[in-house]
């Protein structure tokens, strides 16, 4: 019995496609123009898998739309069609960048930082091989690793529409098995695998191709659901997948969840590709008109965003330029090169000029970037500034103290011991020593001064809060900080030791509720740090004769006061807080050191 495939592929609309395209771009645009604020990690890869996905569903598209033609005669009509639109841009972008290159090289930062660099990955884009042959210094060639791997994939497809065969039972068959073969490849590669580089490999990376190939041949199964559905779907996807971006670009923890929605872009996609469902007004045009663009635009983004040529707030403008930039080459380097029915198409998707559509939506869009980004470039400068007060390079100097006698204690710390009323030790002979904003390195470096001014018999440390929340901008550095932490206050306890002091050092005390603003710098990482620090401080101050290590903090939480009568704000304390602690202290004291 003769077993006939699906009917060629025909049908469905490319303006729709055009336009997931240009969502697929904002995507990218979006990852790399705010990659510096570390909270869009995973959208661009989202946008780039869509725009596989489509790429397969035009290959299949393409290569069933000449029926009589031999097997031969198909491939290199496909073949001289890809390269003939793709390859002068990206030949005259590779030439451009020379002089970019070579007047750029000594800009602060830019990880292209040599000719050198650019030169040794020059030849590997020019013959599509940058995805296993990355020149790592070299940002401005590194982001066409998906441009070679498209083209890889184009340079095979012929051969795959080919082992397919003309039996749908064949084809099933072996364009079944490379589907799943790809898609366990690129689980296994992107996210089991450690190794960072394997995620560029075109059979790691490609899947989402094969899959758009593979729906544009069984697309019957896709028209199989209600077209009344149809709406629900896309709009719901796309609702989904906006929320989990902006709880991720907000600070929740939210990359694999954007990833995993943004796998399942490609349904909505193909839904509004088969229902003809598209975007109209201003918008809509936009999209289209970025979407005809995509490849020139993506080709000039990464030299405008992550290459570090412009500074970190202007990223966002940036990507915003390079769909200026993008639109130009376009017309100069792919326009000229696209079949007659496709260059008609791009004559009516022109970017709207009337009523301004043109003007007015550009200085949308960088007002609108400058605001996200200004936030955002804050947050990195004071984290800058956290990091060198967290690892002083420099000497940091105290003013000197007023003490007019030599305390029997000395409350020594940052600002949750400058809040402490002494008063409230019911002793004369209390010297608070809390300094605001103070890191365990900068009250190291100055623990003898204050040692020698003061003369106590006892000293009571509370300090590290201010080391900790560094770890909400920087949680690369988690471990650092939590090691130079610890190792500070050690340093602290034995010159206190030293002085002839005996040392109580308080648990560092959690964090309160944060509020809105706070949470713009804080992780949760920041509360399992502390409980993490104060164990390693209970470890090494347990082998210290003269120091002890309490967790007053830890008492008081179960005493009878709320949290908001506990907390004044998320790091400092309230008066009546501060009243059991001066109890609980007291308690501590005369149980560690009973004779004083």
């Amino acid at each position: 019995m003769k077993s006939n495939p699906p009917p060629a592929s025909s049908g469905g609309n490319s303006t729709a496609l055009d336009q997931w395209r240009g969502l697929a771009l904002v995507f990218v645009l979006i990852s790399h123009g705010f990659h510096f604020t570390g909270r869009v990690d995973g959208i661009g890869r989202v946008g780039v898998n869509l725009f596989f996905f489509i790429s397969g569903v035009l290959v299949f598209k393409s290569l069933t739309g000449h029926r009589d033609a031999t097997n031969r005669e198909r491939a290199m009509h496909f073949w001289h069609r890809r390269l003939r639109r793709l390859y002068p841009a990206l030949l005259a972008y590779l030439i451009a960048m020379i002089p970019i290159v070579y007047l750029l090289q000594n800009v602060p930062d830019a990880i292209t930082a040599s000719p050198r660099d650019y030169w040794r990955g020059f030849p590997f884009a020019l013959i599509y091989g940058i995805n296993y042959w990355p020149p790592a210094a070299a940002m401005s060639l590194g982001h066409l690793w998906s441009v070679a791997c498209e083209m890889q994939f184009y340079f095979l497809a012929p051969l795959i529409f080919l082992l397919g065969g003309k039996k749908s039972v064949q084809r099933n068959l072996v364009w079944g098995i490379l589907l799943l073969a790809l898609v366990a490849a690129g689980f296994f590669g992107g996210v089991v695998s450690t190794n960072s580089q394997f995620k560029y490999h075109f059979e790691i990376a490609v899947w989402p191709m094969m899959l758009g190939f593979c729906s544009e041949y069984r697309k019957d199964l896709f028209q199989r659901i209600p077209t009344k559905w149809f709406h629900g779907i896309i709009v719901g996807g796309v609702i989904t997948f906006a929320v989990l971006t902006a709880l991720m670009f907000f600070g929740r923890q939210m990359k694999i969840p954007v990833v995993a929605i943004g796998t399942f872009a490609f349904v909505p996609c193909f839904l509004a590709y088969l229902g003809s469902r598209t975007l109209g007004g201003p918008i809509g045009r936009t999209m289209t008109w970025l979407g005809e663009r995509t490849y020139s635009i993506y080709i000039w983004q990464q030299p405008l965003t992550i290459c570090h040529y412009l500074p970190n707030i202007l990223w966002p403008v940036g990507a915003v330029a390079s769909t200026l930039v993008g639109g130009v080459w376009f017309k100069f380097f792919e326009q000229p090169f696209l079949s007659a029915k496709r260059q008609q198409i791009t004559a009516a998707q022109k970017f709207p000029r009337k009523k301004n559509y043109f003007r007015a939506p550009i200085i949308i869009a960088i007002v609108f970037a400058l605001t996200i980004a200004a936030p955002f470039v804050a947050r990195k400068q004071y984290a800058d500034n956290l990091v060198v007060k967290v690892f002083p390079t420099t000497e940091f100097v105290l003013p000197k103290l007023n003490v007019t006698n030599s305390p029997d204690i000395l409350l020594l710390g940052d600002s949750r011991i400058a809040d402490w009323d002494i008063s409230q030790l019911n002793s004369n002979r209390v010297f608070n020593a809390g300094f605001r904003g103070i890191t365990t390195a900068q009250l190291a470096m100055n623990c003898e001064s204050i040692l020698q001014q003061t003369h106590p018999k006892i000293v009571v440390v509370q300090v590290g809060i201010n080391d900790l929340k560094l770890i909400g901008m920087r949680p690369d550095l988690r471990e650092q900080i939590v090691s130079n932490c610890v190792a500070n206050i050690l340093e602290i306890v034995r010159q206190s030791e030293k002085s002839g002091a005996r040392v109580l050092v308080t648990a560092i005390w959690p964090a309160g509720k944060i509020d809105l603003m706070r949470r713009f710098f804080w992780r949760n990482e920041i509360n399992f740090a502390v409980g993490g620090t104060n164990h390693r401080l209970q470890g090494v101050l347990d082998r210290e004769a003269n120091a002890a290590f309490v967790d007053i903090s830890g008492n008081l939480t179960h005493s009878n006061l709320s949290q908001n009568q506990l907390y004044a704000d998320a790091l400092h304390l309230t008066p009546q807080a501060y009243e059991q602690l001066s109890a609980l202290l007291a308690q501590d004291l005369f149980a560690n050191y009973p004779s004083k």
